[in-house]
């Protein structure tokens, strides 16, 4: 059987406009027509209208990113090379505990 042979990805441009995300949950994940569908959340603090209630907390979708399969094992590989090299070791989790 023939190896795949990767072709070459052209140079990376990083225009600045672009903004980062933070989201603290994966909400949704998913597969439709062969694109991996990832939803992340993060949850947002809202002051209350009135001094006498309490802040609302709210957990709001902040990014739908839809990735083809190539790409998304291009990124498994990648976080898995990240979890072994302990960079993620010192990051918490829910719960207290620590990532492995």
């Amino acid at each position: 059987m023939k190896e795949k042979t990767k072709t070459k990805q052209p140079p990376l441009e990083d225009p600045k406009h672009v903004g980062e995300i933070f989201g603290d949950d994966l909400a949704l994940a998913g597969v439709a027509n062969g694109h991996v569908h990832l939803t992340f959340a993060a949850k947002r603090i809202f002051p209350p209208a009135d001094q006498n209630q309490l802040p609302t907390v709210k957990r709001e979708v902040v990014c739908r990113l839809i990735l083809t399969g190539e790409a998304t094992n291009v990124m498994m590989n990648k976080l898995i090379q990240l979890s072994q090299t302990n960079a993620l070791a010192k990051v918490p989790v829910a719960g207290g505990e620590k990532a492995n």
